[in-house]
């Protein structure tokens, strides 16, 4: 079974990314994903962090961009979408 870790990200603060997104990653060998939604953030600090998870390229790691800021709600249906499984996960 393959766990997908939603996040809605807006101006959130680098460290408190790092530690999520790192936990994630390191948890659960390759039986996970993570689906990061930035529900347009504007803070600097949070724009580069993401794009350097974009530039890492890792296969378990998704990272939507919206252009408007939708809100959590919205952000959370987006990740959710944009989640998958594996075929062999699928009953």
């Amino acid at each position: 079974m393959q766990v997908s870790f939603l996040v809605p990200v807006y101006n959130t603060d680098p460290a408190v990314l790092t530690l999520c997104i790192n936990s994630v990653l390191k948890a659960a060998a390759d039986r996970h994903q993570v689906v990061i939604v930035d529900d347009a953030s504007d803070r600097e600090e949070t724009r580069a962090f993401l794009n350097r998870c974009g530039e890492a390229k890792l296969a378990n790691l998704k990272l939507l961009r919206n252009d408007t800021n939708a809100g959590v709600s919205s952000a959370l249906n987006q990740a959710a979408t944009a989640a998958s499984t594996r075929s062999s996960d699928r009953r």
